[in-house]
């Protein structure tokens, strides 16, 4: 929960943004989460967007600085993931999105929001053990409107993108960089959407480094 990032939250709105993603990545079927993959390039994104949205940090072109307005009190994950980017972030030199978005994504995990999320009983967490021995713990909706809610706000950024709240842009392009507003409904969206989707991820400065830096991790993959 973002508590001291209200602020920039539209109406109704209890979730932070890394929150927000995990929560879309409910499986339809069964309502457990499932983490799509490069996952955790997204949740960098969403930590930068989260302090974007707060006033905390600007863009100046391709670069990153801090205003010199203090860190809401908020969710220590956010906080903690803030803390790791460069020390030039707040001086007049700034540090490069790409760079924020690298250090951001060392220090920032999922566990913590999921933690979140159960402590808040939108999420119910079950330990097993996978053959008796291996531990293996999920996480599942406990209210199937918790997803659907977020659906909606995605839906609604898709129908009319220039009158959308910034915080539901920058969850509708995040969540596209992974992926996952090819899972929001049974059936995949239609090519005139497809084609939106990417042209929002591009005009999103954030959202278009992400793409990047899963691509290039991509590609760095498969040449390896």
């Amino acid at each position: 929960m973002h508590d001291g990032f209200r602020g920039a939250a539209p109406p109704g709105s209890l979730t932070c943004l890394p929150e927000d993603l995990l929560l879309l990545g409910a499986r339809l079927r069964d309502e457990r989460i499932k983490q799509p993959s490069y996952l955790a390039y997204a949740l960098a994104g969403a930590v930068l967007a989260e302090h974007l949205l707060a006033g905390v940090i600007r863009l100046d072109g391709k670069y990153v600085q801090a205003t010199g307005l203090p860190v809401p009190a908020g969710h220590p994950a956010l906080e903690y993931a803030l803390e790791g980017l460069p020390p030039t972030v707040w001086s007049s030199r700034g540090a490069t999105l790409s760079t924020c978005l690298h250090r951001i994504r060392r220090r920032n995990r999922p566990q913590p929001y999921l933690d979140s999320l159960v402590a808040a009983g939108l999420l119910r967490r079950d330990e097993t053990r996978f053959l008796g021995l291996i531990p293996v713990t999920t996480h599942t909706l406990t209210d199937p409107s918790t997803r659907a809610s977020r659906v909606a706000r995605i839906d609604a950024t898709l129908a009319s993108p220039s009158s959308a709240h910034p915080r539901d842009l920058a969850l509708t392009t995040l969540a596209a960089t992974v992926d996952l507003t090819n899972r929001l409904h049974p059936t995949r969206p239609d090519s005139a959407t497809r084609h939106l989707l990417r042209s929002l991820v591009r005009a999103d400065p954030v959202s278009s480094a992400v793409s990047t830096s899963i691509r290039r991790a991509q590609e760095s993959h498969t040449a390896s």
